[in-house]
């Protein structure tokens, strides 16, 4: 859930994206889930979540799997030096 949007997101084992609008009351309340995107390619774990929401709930950055085959693992350090300029990470 993105900080302060109101929106739940999940993804099924298809690798569809979905957002679900949940109320702030003293009783959970909910909508129907709406199907943002499928991106079957794009990772989906059983014990951890392979996706991240931006403060916003506008964006996502995922993991994308490399296959069986991948044998390689690609760190990009100090990631955060190309963003100056560009606004501050919350």
């Amino acid at each position: 859930m993105a900080a302060g949007c109101g929106e739940l997101f999940f993804r099924n084992v298809r690798g569809e994206m979905y957002a679900v609008t949940v109320g702030g009351g003293p009783q959970f309340e909910h909508n129907a889930p709406a199907l943002l995107f499928a991106r079957p390619e794009m990772s989906v774990q059983q014990y951890y979540r392979s996706y991240d929401v931006s403060p916003d709930g506008k964006r996502f950055i995922m993991l994308m799997s490399g296959g069986v085959a991948s044998r390689s693992l690609n760190v990009i350090f100090n990631w955060g030096q190309g963003r100056k300029g560009k606004g501050t990470p919350k």
